[in-house]
């Protein structure tokens, strides 16, 4: 007799703990996350422009700040001609909806010509070297807000005389 009502216990408790039929044919609604920005351009508006120095005998750099002038205090070359000097000035365009993260690195198509510091400011903020840390900022909009840019470029002994387009790379991401 104790068998008997020691089975009927465990058959009581394991309809208690085997699945339904309505359980395993269960629905349940699941979410996903998605967000759509607009792919971010850049226009330039103004090219960065050393101006003319005279041939080095010597290692020398050029400052050109994000004001358009040249940096006294860094600059070693002798200028010729400052007429052309100009600072960097872009127009950053995008989403409305999410800020941005700015960075620059050397091209390095001349020879003899490398960036040292490239500094940027965004949307009228402070300077930042985009080589060494990266310039945060508001998002672009899809007017645009603008981004200049200012460096200083190292110039070697050896360079010869000549024209030269020395190439820097900015990295601009959503974050």
């Amino acid at each position: 007799m104790k068998i008997k009502n020691c089975l009927k216990i465990l058959s009581v408790v394991g309809l208690f703990c085997a699945p339904s039929v309505a359980q395993a044919n269960a629905v349940f609604n699941q979410t996903a996350d998605i967000e759509v920005l607009r792919a971010l351009t850049i226009t330039e508006n103004e090219r960065l422009n050393f101006g003319v120095i005279d041939l080095p005998g010597s290692d020398v750099k050029v400052h050109i700040t994000t004001s358009g002038v040249v940096g006294a205090t860094e600059t070693t070359a002798t200028h010729i001609n400052t007429t052309p000097i100009k600072m960097g000035e872009y127009t950053i365009k995008g989403s409305d909806s999410s800020q941005i993260s700015i960075t620059a690195s050397n091209g390095g198509s001349v020879s003899g010509l490398t960036f040292e510091r490239i500094e940027a400011s965004y949307d009228s903020g402070p300077d930042v070297d985009l080589i060494a840390a990266a310039l945060t900022g508001s998002a672009p909009t899809t007017t645009g807000k603008t981004l200049l840019v200012g460096a200083v470029l190292n110039v070697a002994a050896g360079i010869t005389e000549g024209t030269y387009t020395p190439d820097f790379k900015l990295n601009i991401d959503y974050q």
